[in-house]
């Protein structure tokens, strides 16, 4: 999950610079008078939405690392204790049944 999610933040951090560009051309037209409002307004929809998309990305690339940190923090810690219950010679358990 991490690894995906940083290869699409890396997309949209691609797809983000292109729709910058395209936004700045579309706004010199419109400033001549050459190109539209309506093209003007759909290149700022496409920047705002490719940044959107790149920052929920990066959340879930974080997220994702967050929980994989965790999940290791607790299987150290189900494992120190283990061997802390082992004693020093790492014997064995002897399990006894209660009536």
């Amino acid at each position: 999950m991490i690894s995906r999610s940083q290869s699409d933040a890396e997309g949209y951090r691609q797809r983000l610079a292109v729709a910058a560009s395209i936004e700045q051309m579309r706004k010199q037209l419109e400033a001549r008078q050459v190109g539209s409002r309506l093209n003007t307004l759909l290149a700022e929809d496409n920047s705002a939405e490719m940044s959107r998309a790149l920052g929920n990305a990066e959340q879930t690339s974080e997220a994702a690392k967050r929980q994989q940190a965790t999940v290791a923090a607790d299987r150290d810690g189900y494992v120190l204790a283990r061997r802390s219950l082992a004693g020093p010679g790492g014997g064995t358990f002897a399990y006894v049944r209660c009536p």
